[in-house]
């Protein structure tokens, strides 16, 4: 008894920090309309792939930092794309679907659409879209949080107090 309560006390303090309580709250395409017309914000869109390290590393590491996390939870809608789903998404007034390539390969049109850059697409790609939509910033690879909280349009992070270009605070 006592080791198990010994190997739980180990592996909670192993967490890393910002990871208990805190983590980005992930909008699905699907209700991403609901949700501008209740508030217009900007979208953080994450496209990703169940296959890629660097995806998975960003997901683990970027988005449990708790400043960073406290700042997209509230300026931004944050939506992850799987690159690989095979479901259809209706976005812009567009619909996207599936694209096979292969037997058991293939891609998501929206993933292309939002990745893509100079005829390549890289995972994991980050794009922020402006609250009128509109195309802001694409960074691709992993994004470590430190340098995501500075290339948002959100300053001023640390501590959890995050400040909006035009001088507005939470």
């Amino acid at each position: 008894m006592i080791r198990l309560a010994i190997l739980l006390l180990l592996v909670f303090i192993s967490l890393p920090t910002g990871a208990l309580g805190q983590s980005v709250k992930w909008t699905a395409f699907e209700h991403l309309s609901d949700s501008l017309r209740v508030e217009r914000k900007p979208l953080l869109i994450f496209v990703r792939a169940d296959w890629c390290k660097y995806c998975k590393m960003q997901e683990h590491t970027t988005f449990r930092d708790r400043a960073l996390v406290q700042a997209l939870n509230r300026w931004f809608y944050c939506l992850r794309l799987d690159a690989e789903t095979k479901r259809d998404i209706r976005f812009l007034g567009r619909t996207y679907r599936y694209r096979p390539t292969g037997a058991q390969a293939g891609y998501h049109e929206l993933a292309e659409a939002l990745a893509r850059e100079n005829g390549e697409v890289c995972f994991p790609t980050t794009v922020v879209l402006s609250e009128d939509l509109r195309p802001l910033q694409r960074y691709k690879g992993c994004v470590r949080a430190a340098e995501l909280r500075e290339l948002l349009p959100v300053r001023n992070l640390e501590n959890g107090k995050a400040e909006r270009p035009d001088g507005g605070n939470h």
